[in-house]
């Protein structure tokens, strides 16, 4: 799938086993900031058990991949596991541009509602308001200091 942004042409592919590395240390480069700031410490086995292959697409301009999105349907709901982009990459509209594609896929899915969690501080919050995500006042299992949980009806 090739969507444009700006000058730059964005194609999609399904993540592999050797895309693993390469995602591991992206996420860790992006997240490892909050995660300390708000958690403690950077744990790689919560990576580790989290991270699911066959639900990931690595996002690439040209030959380069420059980040990767993570996504699950369960039934009407659609939850955003994650979107790491390089940071050279940040506030070119690539960000919007992926979570259209997200959209898109939820849409096909017949996906009624798409969910994320952010760190309250991380500018994708920004983003995702933008897009017209909400902040949800759910009680969920995964609720950890630090982030808020978002939601956005998919028409």
């Amino acid at each position: 799938m090739v969507r444009p942004t700006g000058n730059l042409e964005l194609t999609f592919r399904e993540c592999t086993m050797n895309d693993y590395d390469w995602c591991y240390k992206l996420s860790e480069d992006n997240m490892r900031p909050y995660v300390e700031k708000y958690w403690g410490s950077w744990d790689s086995k919560f990576f580790t058990d989290n991270f699911k292959i066959e639900r990931t697409r690595i996002i690439k301009i040209g030959i380069i991949p420059i980040g990767f999105y993570e996504i699950e349907c369960q039934g009407k709901l659609g939850i955003v596991h994650g979107v790491q982009i390089l940071p050279e990459y940040r506030g070119k509209g690539i960000g919007t541009k992926i979570m259209e594609v997200v959209e898109s896929e939820f849409k096909a899915r017949k996906v009624k509602t798409s969910r994320l969690r952010v760190f309250v501080d991380n500018p994708a919050k920004q983003l995702y308001l933008r897009l017209g995500y909400r902040e949800a006042n759910h009680n969920d299992a995964y609720a950890k200091k630090g982030t808020i949980l978002m939601e956005k009806s998919i028409k």
